[in-house]
């Protein structure tokens, strides 16, 4: 589709895009400027506002290829366009943050496809706290997937206490849609922190809360309710 080839190539030329697409109503509003004789004040706020809101523009574009990647998995169970796109993404991302963001969903894909020890390694050298301007959201997700990934490969201890971390920064998260998409996420973690010592009652508890949304989740919370029952009656 050219709508998609348009968007990939402004997602691998980000800021020479930016500059671009603000400069005709940069040129614009500048001509109106001069007509009223304004000072230079308002010129400088007409050059930030449209090279800001492009830069926002082509950031969207950047996202546009992982959000489709991202539902392509949630709704098939395939992994391998979130791996493609994020590999893609990871070549020209030079924003420190949006590399962070992007590495997530990389061991995310990686993970899925039954790498735990690379997702979990590769998780561990990041830095979360690093950028201020990190969305909660990503918090949550990145220390419970280096908990997850931690517990697959045998490190339980260190499960049990990176999951507590994500859910305090969960807790700590005003109501929004964003939260909600996390809310199944934290009860297979309250979950399987349950099976893990031995609360069968509460971790079926915590299991019959969960309301799968696609297939990717449904798959989760099945797999979750036989490890309970394995564990049960083992």
């Amino acid at each position: 589709m050219k709508s998609n080839k348009f968007f990939r190539f402004v997602s691998h030329h980000r800021m020479m895009c930016s500059f671009l697409f603000s400069l005709p109503p940069i040129f614009i509003c500048a001509a109106a400027l001069a007509m009223i004789e304004a000072g230079a004040l308002p010129y400088l706020i007409i050059i930030f506002l449209f090279v800001f809101l492009s830069y926002l523009f082509c950031l969207s574009c950047s996202n546009f290829f992982i959000i489709n990647a991202n539902k392509e998995l949630e709704k098939n169970c395939d992994p391998n366009s979130l791996l493609r796109e994020t590999t893609e993404a990871l070549k020209y991302e030079r924003n420190g943050m949006n590399r962070q963001i992007y590495l997530i969903d990389y061991c995310v894909a990686m993970g899925a496809l039954g790498e735990h020890e690379f997702a979990y390694r590769q998780l561990s050298e990041i830095n979360i706290d690093r950028y201020a301007g990190i969305p909660p959201i990503a918090k949550v997700i990145y220390y419970n997937n280096l908990g997850y990934y931690g517990g697959l490969i045998g490190k339980k201890e260190t499960e049990d206490l990176l999951h507590k971390k994500a859910m305090d920064i969960f807790n700590l998260m005003k109501p929004s849609k964003q939260k909600e998409t996390l809310t199944l996420t934290m009860l297979s973690a309250k979950a399987s922190f349950c099976l893990r010592q031995g609360d069968f009652a509460g971790a079926l508890d915590y299991a019959n809360q969960m309301k799968p949304n696609n297939n990717y989740e449904k798959i989760e919370t099945a797999w979750l309710f036989s490890e309970i029952y394995l564990a049960q009656n083992d």
